[in-house]
């Protein structure tokens, strides 16, 4: 025989909400991880020559379950652009950059790079939260592309991590 145990609420013996810590879970404990990827063999392939971010379309939506966790975000990408000069990439949070880092080429012609960047976001939220990685070029004479090979994929990750 099973048992089913319905709540609307869940509280501490003082009416306030349960923490992490109240639940069971250690400070650093991942909550939940969900993730993507581009496939280097399909069409994800985005192109600017803007020196404003692009948004690629590779993004993550996660949902906390507590308002004081925190936002591991990793992205693993191949950039490719058609100069020397360098390109970047950012991680958003919904339409805000939160971290951003400049990828380097050192060729007499254009290069292409697998990159990567992280950050350790804290919301403070519990409602739907989109991370999206975005590129932009050195300069509006040059070409920057991600995914620019077919045999990369690009992947953004997203843990929540207990506090």
């Amino acid at each position: 025989m099973s048992s089913v145990l319905k709540v609307d609420t869940i509280q501490t013996t003082a009416g306030a909400a349960p923490t992490t810590k109240d639940l069971g879970f250690a400070a650093g404990s991942v909550i939940q991880v969900v993730g993507t990827k581009f496939d280097g063999q399909s069409a994800n392939v985005v192109a600017t020559t803007s020196t404003s971010f692009t948004d690629t379309g590779l993004s993550v939506t996660i949902t906390p379950k507590f308002n004081t966790s925190k936002i591991l975000v990793i992205i693993c990408c191949q950039v490719y652009t058609s100069s020397t000069a360098h390109g970047d990439i950012a991680i958003y949070r919904g339409s805000t950059e939160i971290i951003r880092s400049s990828m380097n080429w050192n060729a007499s012609v254009g290069s292409a790079s697998q990159g990567s960047l992280q950050i350790l976001d804290a919301p403070a939220t519990t409602s739907a939260t989109e991370y999206s990685m975005y590129i932009r070029s050195a300069s509006s004479s040059q070409t920057t592309t991600h995914n620019g090979s077919s045999s990369s994929d690009s992947h953004i990750t997203a843990m929540e991590i207990a506090q």
